[in-house]
């Protein structure tokens, strides 16, 4: 029975600490994915983790192995939060940008949360999604997961992290998301402002409808205009999801 024990305890830890990665982030394109998908894919990391980082396993007293779960749990959270800032940073953006261009109205209903994300939020979220396997981000990221698991192998994390890198990362992502688009939301608010002066000059005409088609036309054409400036920012922003998962919050 105690080899039993021993030889599932490493298995047990790495999953602990790669489900929130694969089955608890809900803003992040992985969230798409089956369930079954999802778990085949923790199996299959889980499996191949264990074997590379942790050959010369040392059996843990059976009274603290729940202790090192949810200690792995928590250390697994922290490293799915990158993924959910970047992402909750680009869905922030785009509701903001729909609410000025006019998109508010419509939405897209995601199936697996059953929410209406944003339809320029959802935009942009696949955009970076796909900028990150074209660029082949997803492999710096996993050989960077792996060698955490080198770093703090698993079951020795002491709980240690630091709140100020994490909320500087936070911030980092919502200006990164903003000088995306902040010049085109500097311009539809002077639209909006143009707006505003016709509605006061002529309050007989229904200023909203008339103008939205115009709204809608000026958004998109200052959005494809700043998508040819936003590839060193595109780049910063994986850089720093890169430097996430080596730690940024520790280290």
């Amino acid at each position: 029975m105690d080899a039993i024990v021993t030889y599932i305890q490493p298995y047990s830890l790495v999953a602990s600490r790669l489900s929130p990665l694969f089955i608890g982030m809900s803003m992040t394109p992985i969230a798409r994915f089956p369930a079954t998908v999802r778990l085949l894919l923790l199996l299959i990391f889980t499996i191949a983790i264990t074997q590379i980082t942790t050959q010369q396993w040392e059996a843990l007293p059976k009274s603290t192995w729940v202790y090192e779960i949810l200690g792995e749990f928590g250390l697994g959270v922290l490293m799915a939060l990158g993924f959910q800032i970047v992402f909750a940073a680009m869905q922030i953006m785009g509701r903001v940008l729909d609410m000025q261009i006019g998109f508010a109205a419509a939405g897209v209903i995601d199936p697996i949360s059953r929410n209406n994300d944003p339809l320029l939020g959802t935009i942009l979220s696949l955009f970076v999604t796909l900028l990150i396997l074209v660029s082949n981000t997803h492999h710096h990221i996993l050989g960077v997961i792996v060698e955490i698991f080198s770093f703090v192998p698993p079951g020795s994390w002491n709980g240690e992290f630091y709140f100020a890198n994490i909320m500087g990362y936070l911030s980092s992502q919502l200006v990164f998301a903003f000088l995306l688009f902040g010049p085109v939301m500097m311009a539809l608010w002077m639209l909006d402002l143009f707006n505003g002066i016709i509605a006061k000059t002529m309050p007989q005409m229904n200023v909203y409808f008339v103008m939205l088609p115009l709204k809608i036309g000026v958004g998109i054409f200052l959005m494809s205009v700043a998508m040819q400036y936003v590839k060193p920012l595109i780049s910063q922003i994986l850089q720093s999801l890169v430097e996430w998962f080596r730690f940024g919050w520790v280290l």
